[in-house]
């Protein structure tokens, strides 16, 4: 969880290995999105001052195979509909 500003960020990170079968982005499919929807919620209920607005970013990590050169590679995806 983050902040931008006035907006709440809730960041779900999803690591793979390059070449990976299913990207990180795409493995945020619904049926994740409806349970990071109700730990938002919860999250949101609890607090006393609840935030202006929030948002989810998913940030996928993508990992060179072993004995592959190379960094690994990052992307932000921001305000991910959920």
């Amino acid at each position: 969880m983050m902040r931008d500003g006035d907006v709440l960020v809730f960041v779900e990170v999803k690591t793979r290995v390059r070449g990976a079968l299913v990207p990180g982005y795409h493995a945020v499919d619904q049926r994740k999105k409806r349970v990071l929807r109700r730990a938002i919620q919860s999250y949101l209920q609890r607090l006393a001052q609840r935030p202006v607005t929030h948002r989810l970013d998913v940030v996928e990590v993508e990992m060179p195979r072993p004995g592959d050169s190379g960094d690994a590679e990052l992307r932000h995806f921001v305000n991910v509909s959920f």
